[in-house]
Formats: structure tokens, sequence, C-alpha cells
């Protein structure tokens, strides 16, 4: 499953995983039997792509919806 977070406005840039107005634990509850990967993805970035995507990780480790180092 592709995860994009952000402001939830037309043109408006994205943001890390868990900074915008996305529910994730809630999508990825509804989502469980369904997706084997979450992919986070961003077309074009509010801040440094690595570092969102760095904080992405994080949060979906964190918040028990990913497993990682």
């Amino acid at each position: 499953m592709h995860l994009k977070d952000g402001p939830a406005r037309k043109g408006q840039p994205m943001v890390a995983v868990g900074d915008g107005l996305m529910d994730f634990p809630a999508i990825c509850q509804a989502a469980a039997d369904n997706a084997d990967w979450l992919i986070v993805e961003m077309d074009d970035c509010a801040t440094d792509m690595l570092t969102a995507v760095e904080k992405s990780y994080r949060y979906l480790i964190q918040q028990g919806l990913a497993y990682g180092r």
C-alpha cells in the first residue's frame, strides 16, 4: 500500500507520514488483510525528501504499523 500524507489540498506538497491529516492507524487497520508492504510515496515534499522518509519510517515503527530496526 502506498502511503502519502499532507494537508489534503490539491497543489500542496506532501509531508512525512504522521505529520499530515491522514489517520494511518485506521487506514492500516482497514487494509491489514490486503497490504503486505507499506511504501511511503512523496510526489512533492514540503521538506527535505530523505528527512521526511526517515521521519515517516520512525512514525510507522513507533505506531506499531510496521516493523524494522
